[in-house]
């Protein structure tokens, strides 16, 4: 197969958890069993976009390490958390590191993020490893509100504006249960009976009117989170993500009742204090996203734009879920956080899964990398799990620990091994998830829950915890 450097880097060939090796103008990848020759400019061929080799070179060069640089010093303007809450970025990790010497000579390394960038005339797309129908079904099923068998979905696209659209569209759908937000709004207005406060100098200029000029306070759907929302729509037009939403977005249509409002107001929008309609922040703050980035133009017309998402917060979040909704008693991560000495300060330890049962408290770790087959888990968190286990052991029974990692095994795989600490036996499991292949079709969203269920009965017999 050959490929200008160009294409390749667009159009998501590129995926997350990758080493890529480009040798003699052969690029190869050591998980994903990829090949491919790069074309190179004829002798006397004119230079276009698409065939200078160099100038792509250049593009990967300088800005992956300036984005590289941004998301590690400032990861939560960068990163689109899926639970900020909860959740935190791994500033270590990179989007896609690159070194070398030229177009035809260099290696690069993608991680747990996944995105969109593009300056000028070139993109770089990195895509989930599992496919976008992975993506789509633990953004629905960890969310809790579970919406993948008419998902919809946009072909051809550059770039990753279908990821925000999808989350922003799973976040307002589970808010909508509590009904379109309402606000109390100050009214002025000349009526036939009493309503809040009478002015009173119209009153005695107009009494021979027996009609009386009140102010007063009434729940409104026209305010500023409504005017927003219906802004995203009327920006999401003819887009096939919202094509199932036409009762959705005709409600918050005529609740503004044709109002528009400039850029500026929609972006100072203020987050609900009313505690009922707290769950419209987050579709608030996604709305804004969409707004800034201009998604009917994201990746095409603007110079430069990008999009970044951490797959291993979601992930991680996706997991936690599953288990909490089959029995597993979880303890967060935040609460019940212990610290170590460093000689400077006090870190903090978090696991990323702490359950406990009648027989012993349980540690597990959830990674998006790639498991080693031949090596197994990676040194440094072998260690980190290590730390996790003495420090929690000081005060609980630790009767458990291991790793869940998701997997390109066509069967869920469970092993079970022995780990000795300060003279404990501990099981210690790695758990692999399979995820269905994308191929699968209208089937995956089947096939990926019944892995789902069979995972989970898996890890309950291992655990013997049933």
């Amino acid at each position: 197969m050959e490929n200008w450097l160009s294409n390749i880097i667009k159009e998501g060939t590129l995926v997350d958890n990758q080493q890529y090796f480009v040798s003699d103008g052969l690029l190869t990848s050591t998980n994903a069993n990829l090949q491919i020759r790069l074309k190179a400019k004829a002798k006397r061929e004119h230079t276009k976009v698409w065939n200078d080799n160099e100038s792509v070179w250049w593009f990967l060069l300088e800005n992956t390490k300036a984005v590289n640089t941004q998301l590690s010093n400032s990861k939560d303007s960068n990163i689109t958390l899926f639970n900020e809450k909860e959740y935190e970025h791994n500033s270590d990790d990179d989007f896609f590191k690159v070194s070398g010497y030229n177009a035809y000579n260099f290696s690069a390394q993608s991680g747990n993020i996944i995105g969109y960038l593009k300056k000028d005339n070139y993109a770089l797309k990195i895509s989930s490893r599992f496919g976008d129908q992975f993506l789509k079904y633990i953004i629905a099923d960890a969310d809790g509100f579970l919406e993948i068998e008419n998902y919809g979905g946009q072909e051809n696209n550059e770039g990753f504006e279908w990821l925000l659209i999808y989350l922003w569209k799973i976040k307002l759908k589970k808010a909508l249960r509590l009904g379109l937000p309402k606000q109390y709004v100050s009214k002025t207005r000349t009526l036939n009976k009493v309503k809040g406060n009478v002015h009173a100098l119209d009153y005695f200029l107009t009494k021979e009117q027996a009609k009386y000029k009140c102010t007063y306070r009434e729940h409104s759907y026209n305010n500023p989170t409504v005017r927003l929302i219906a802004s995203v729509f009327e920006l999401l037009k003819g887009n096939s993500f919202v094509r199932d939403m036409h009762q959705i977005r005709s409600s918050f249509l005529i609740s503004i009742g044709g109002v528009k409002t400039n850029r500026r107001e929609l972006l100072a929008t203020k987050n609900e204090t009313n505690p009922f309609y707290q769950e419209y922040n987050e579709v608030i703050e996604l709305s804004k996203r969409i707004i800034k980035n201009d998604v009917a133009t994201f990746g095409e017309l603007s110079e430069t734009s990008a999009f970044f998402f951490d797959v291993s917060m979601l992930f991680e979040y996706f997991i936690k879920k599953l288990l909490i909704r089959n029995g597993f008693k979880m303890l967060s991560k935040f609460n019940s956080a212990l610290t170590i000495e460093t000689g400077t300060y006090q870190r903090k330890l978090q696991p990323d899964l702490l359950f406990e049962d009648e027989k012993g408290f349980y540690v597990f770790d959830v990674k998006y990398k790639a498991f080693d087959k031949r090596y197994g888990v990676k040194r440094e968190d072998l260690f980190q799990l290590h730390t996790y286990i003495g420090q929690y052991g000081n005060d609980n029974k630790i009767k458990g620990c291991g790793f869940i990692y998701p997997s390109r095994e066509k069967e869920n795989k469970i092993i079970t091994r022995t780990i000795n600490m300060m003279g404990v036996n501990i099981s210690f499991y790695i758990c692999l998830l399979a995820i269905p292949d994308e191929k699968d079709g209208i089937q995956f969203n089947k096939l990926f829950k019944s892995k789902c269920e069979q995972f989970v009965f898996s890890l309950k017999e291992k655990l013997n915890t049933k």
